[in-house]
């Protein structure tokens, strides 16, 4: 999704992936999974931890590949927006999947 300076809509891209495997299981609680969305955004924000404000929390098929050619992979994480940041959680270990800042300068 591409959004102009109005927030009006420029471009929506989309594509359909056939999953061929879900590489792990869910174990974590979305409670622990924003945990470690926010811990990851404030080691990056240096004295603003404590006021940090997440929403969110849903679970979502992140789904990726290694080169062209290879099958395309999930991965069941949790996806949060934090100070303008979307971070994605690996649902079974908190690992962070992707992080992305979306403000804009």
């Amino acid at each position: 999704v591409v959004l102009g300076k109005e927030g009006e809509l420029v471009r929506l891209e989309s594509s359909y992936e056939r999953v061929e495997s879900v590489s792990n299981e869910p174990s974590l609680s979305v409670t622990q999974a924003r945990l470690r969305a926010e811990a990851s955004v404030a080691s990056q924000s240096a004295g603003r931890g404590a006021d940090l404000k997440s929403e969110g929390g849903r679970a979502v098929l992140w789904v990726s590949r290694d080169n062209p050619q290879s099958q395309a992979q999930g991965l069941f994480a949790f996806e949060f927006y934090v100070q303008g940041r979307q971070v994605l959680v690996d649902a079974a270990n908190g690992t962070i999947v992707r992080q992305s800042d979306l403000r804009r300068n």
